[in-house]
């Protein structure tokens, strides 16, 4: 249960749904279903949370943009590599959380320590919750733009509907000229 970047790997390799059940059993098993008070939390844990979104962002979003960014000036073979090299983001995130923990400093103070605690869950949802509506809301709108011509001069082709909203059919045989370039 301890390790995030296994269980990380495990959601980009078998999915959420295949690992999210087996997890979640774990850790009410070896948690006994009860969260810890904040009093009772070990002094890491304020520099473990402090750290998260910094983490994040060096481990998930500066390579995200990277490898989003590459299609426009790498080629389609680089641009798989990339693709490649981030699938193993868990890796980077706990590479850059075991590091940041270790140099953020917290209080040596029980009380201060309580207030440290509270203070990092604070900013830390406050960061996610910022994160996750960023790219939610990036996401919604690309997708919409897209049944709509922005310009008239823009090369993007509109979503048909039926492409991701409708399985392909299985049984019709077709042949695909590259995989990568989806065509």
């Amino acid at each position: 249960e301890n390790s995030p970047m296994a269980w990380g790997l495990g959601f980009q390799a078998l999915g959420f749904g295949c690992v999210m059940p087996i997890y979640t059993t774990l850790h009410l098993l070896a948690t006994g279903a009860q969260a810890p008070a904040a009093s009772s939390l070990p002094s890491s844990s304020a520099a473990r949370l402090k750290a998260l979104p910094i983490s994040l962002v060096l481990g998930f979003l500066v390579p995200s943009l990277y490898m989003w960014g590459s299609h426009q000036y790498a080629s389609t073979n680089t641009h798989q590599i990339l693709v490649a090299i981030w699938q193993i983001f868990p890796v980077y995130i706990s590479f850059f959380q075991i590091i940041n923990s270790r140099l953020i400093s917290t209080s040596k103070n029980p009380k201060d320590q309580v207030k440290d605690v509270q203070t990092s869950l604070e900013t830390l949802y406050g960061f996610l919750i910022t994160f996750s509506r960023i790219f939610h809301m990036g996401t919604i709108a690309y997708v919409l733009s897209s049944f709509y011509q922005l310009s008239e001069g823009s090369t993007r082709k509109p979503i048909d509907v039926s492409r991701f909203l409708i399985p392909a059919n299985p049984f019709i045989v077709t042949s695909i000229k590259s995989f990568a370039d989806g065509t």
